[in-house]
């Protein structure tokens, strides 16, 4: 565990950082990675430009839902979440540590500041979403560790027409 790592609401100022962290995490998993590596499925944007996309919008339209991991100064973690206050369940949403920090701790504190993030603002329950598949491992171990407990498994069908 990282002891001088500071966790923030993120700021405009980290918001590229935020990106380069995700494209670098997201180009190697997740649908789009898959639809590429698997049927050579890539259209006009790259797993990481679309991953890229994806964050833009939630910067830009939730800049409130969005906390990072800050050493040294550097941004080296991001976490973004939503908050149904209607059902009271706060929702982890896209989140990931650079390459070069893993393994210290750094996801495990994100997922614990947005848990206090959720009571703090009446949440009664917590959820996150993840693949089954091995490049999400850690992220599942992440989830469990902080006190996530499975509600369904997913499958994705998909076929060539």
């Amino acid at each position: 565990m990282v002891e001088d790592l500071v966790i923030r609401p993120a700021r405009r100022e980290d918001y590229e950082r935020i990106l380069e962290i995700a494209a670098e995490a997201w180009s190697r998993q997740g649908m789009n990675h898959l639809l590429a590596t698997r049927f050579g499925i890539v259209g006009s944007k790259t797993p990481a430009r679309r991953i890229r996309e994806t964050i833009s919008r939630i910067l830009e339209e939730k800049p409130q839902n969005v906390i990072v991991a800050e050493l040294g100064g550097e941004v080296v973690g991001f976490l973004t979440f939503d908050l149904d206050h209607d059902r009271k369940i706060g929702h982890i949403g896209y989140n990931a540590v650079d390459s070069r920090y893993r393994n210290r701790g750094i996801g495990t504190r994100l997922v614990r500041r947005a848990l206090e993030i959720f009571k703090a603002r009446g949440m009664k329950y917590a959820m996150v979403f993840t693949w089954l598949d091995e490049a999400h491992a850690p992220a599942r171990r992440v989830y469990e560790k902080c006190g996530f407990k499975p509600l369904m498994t997913h499958i994705t069908y998909f076929m060539k027409l």
